[in-house]
This record gives structure tokens, sequence and C-alpha cells, in this order.
């Protein structure tokens, strides 16, 4: 026969094991939602006035026909113009580098493989910033994949050469004077 002490040690026991097994399967499920987010290139320079592209491709674990796919660019910065394309290259969505660009009525459907084109434009920004992919498949229990990228934006080589020309020529001068002077 059982005595209470060890009865309430064994309700303890199975209290605690439930409680575990019920986080697990909480934590499981909310690790699911966009199964793959992928970019190619890993990485982008652009000098100003250029536009180049990236390939998102997403897989999601769950159907939906209002699914999120956004860009951001860190820090944010308007110099950048965003657009996002669907495979067919119709323009999803679209605006600047000063806040997130997104869609939020994506049809995803369960694991397949999902392609977005992001043109990125440089209008007048140099330096570096990051860039960032985020997608989900807004199911009840959601999670989002997101992917960084470097981006940076260089100079025209107008901007470089006109001051380093004017450097040569003052330079020039200033020794032709100095040679005089002797």
């Amino acid at each position: 026969m059982i005595k209470m002490k060890e009865r309430a040690d064994y309700v303890k026991i199975a209290i605690l094991v439930v409680a575990f097994s019920a986080i697990l399967v909480g934590t499981m499920q909310s690790a699911l939602g966009i199964k793959e987010i992928t970019e190619t290139p890993l990485n982008m320079t652009l000098n100003i006035g250029e536009t180049d592209f990236f390939t998102v491709n997403v897989t999601p674990d769950h159907n939906t026909s209002n699914g999120l796919i956004s860009v951001d660019i860190d820090p944010d910065e308007s110099g950048f113009s965003i657009e996002i394309k669907d495979e067919a290259g119709n323009t999803l969505a679209s605006g600047d580098g000063n806040g997130t660009v997104a869609n939020n009525s994506i049809s995803y459907s369960s694991g397949t493989q999902k392609t977005f084109y992001v043109d990125v434009t440089n209008n007048n920004v140099v330096g570096n910033y990051g860039i960032r992919f985020l997608a989900n498949d807004t199911a009840s229990r959601w999670t989002e994949g997101q992917i960084w990228a470097p981006l940076t934006g260089i100079p025209e080589f107008v901007t470089v050469a006109i001051p380093v020309a004017i450097a040569l020529i003052g330079a020039f001068f200033f020794m032709r004077r100095r040679k005089e002077r002797a």
C-alpha cells in the first residue's frame, strides 16, 4: 500500500512531467512557420545611381493567403529605393529605405518555395548598411524567418575624381611657385 507522502511525491512528479511536456510541445509548435528563407547574393555593393536585385526564396510551413514579406534597411536610409516583385515581375510593394517596405497579402503553400525579387537602388548613399528580409506565414502560431545581408553604398567616380584632380592641380601650382621663388 502506498503511503500518503509517497503518493504526494508521485503526484508532484506527474505534474512536473506534464508541465515539461506541455512546454516542449508548445516550443515545437511555435518553431513552425517559415521553414527556410535564403537570399542571393550574400552581399551587395552599389554605386550612386545603380540598381541591383536580391533573389529571396521563402519556404513556409503553413498555407495562408495573408502571409508577409518585408524589407528593412538598417540604419534607416531614405537614399535607397526598394521594390519587392513576385516571380512574374509584378510589383508587390515599393518605398524608400527610411521604413519597412512590406506586403502582407502573400499566398503561401506549405512546403512550396516562393521566390521574390528585391530591387535596391542607391539614389545618393555612401556607407555601410544592412538589409533585412523577413517573412512569415501568419499561422495561428507563426514565427518569422529573417536574414541579413551587408549593403554598401559607394560614391560615383566623378564624386571622387573631381576633388583628386583639383588637389593635383593645386599641388602642381604650389610646386611651380616654390620653384620660381628659389
